[in-house]
């Protein structure tokens, strides 16, 4: 019996490895590529771990293309995102976890339902909406409709976790004459770390890598977002996957960074559902 457990966890191990192996690979060669030269890329037989590492590649984002625009428009946007969206997420499942409503089920499928929605399905109507209204090119035309489709995400996330607090906290404190508001903002949110880390981690990774709405609205490079900016390096006759790839290492190192940092919090606040208080 003890044999067979510690097989099965052998076995558990083992996959969990292979699954981090590919997982990871595509990350792994991309870095490698980064650092190689043009004719290593080319050459044949493939050149697995370069004879001589080169940092100019990382040196030609920078000068072929405003990539620190990009980054700094990609900072903007997933980081405003994000805040209109966690804001309205807490209001709204603060309202539908602590107010009787009848209709707070009917709310919930409601957005669950818009969260079922391809959000490629909306990018026609909004294209149209935005150039009518002069919108095109601007933060206004990524940020809205990022953190649109994200709120559903974020309403059943906070829901949930809400609704686990007891109400005798805050009968507690409305007692000592505390308001609505001060509720919401001294007792709910320190409680809620968890899953308001989580919904902000998730929201602000999805903006930062989204790619078909940055590149369909935004067609002016001063507003311009890392994906759609990296897709501006490859040339007529030529695809630079050297510098495609130090482009791409920059951008993710900051998101890597992020969920190292907040990879406790992402689990707590993933597992909320099952926390008492």
């Amino acid at each position: 019996m003890f044999k067979k457990k510690i097989f099965n966890r052998g076995l558990l191990y083992l996959a969990l490895i292979v699954f981090a192996v590919v997982s990871f690979f595509p990350v792994v060669w991309m870095f490698i590529t980064s650092i190689k030269t043009s004719y290593e890329i080319y050459s044949f037989p493939v050149v697995y771990i370069p004879s001589k590492v080169t940092l100019r590649n990382y040196i030609s984002v920078f000068l072929e293309n405003p990539f620190g625009k990009f980054f700094l428009n990609s900072c903007i946007v997933a980081g405003t995102s994000t805040i209109i969206c966690l804001v309205l997420s807490v209001l709204t499942a603060y309202g539908l976890s602590r107010f009787n409503l009848k209709v707070s089920l009917l709310i919930l499928v409601f957005f669950l339902g818009c969260f079922t929605i391809p959000y490629i399905s909306n990018i026609i109507p909004l294209f149209i909406i935005y150039r009518r209204f002069g919108l095109l090119n601007s933060y206004v035309s990524l940020i809205l409709p990022y953190a649109a489709y994200n709120l559903p995400f974020g309403v059943w996330f906070c829901t949930a976790y809400f609704r686990d607090i007891p109400k005798s906290i805050e009968d507690a404190a409305k007692i000592d004459g505390c308001s609505r508001f001060g509720m919401l903002w001294y007792i709910l949110l320190p409680l809620a770390k968890p899953v308001i880390s989580t919904v902000s981690i998730i929201t602000f990774v999805w903006c930062w890598n989204e790619f078909l709405y940055a590149l369909i609205m935004i067609s002016k490079n001063e507003v311009r977002t890392i994906p759609a900016g990296i897709t501006l390096y490859p040339g007529e006759y030529e695809f630079p996957w050297n510098t495609i790839s130090a482009a791409t290492i920059i951008a993710i190192i900051p998101i890597i960074l992020f969920i190292l940092i907040f990879q406790k919090k992402i689990i707590s606040g993933l597992t909320s559902g099952a926390v008492k208080y």
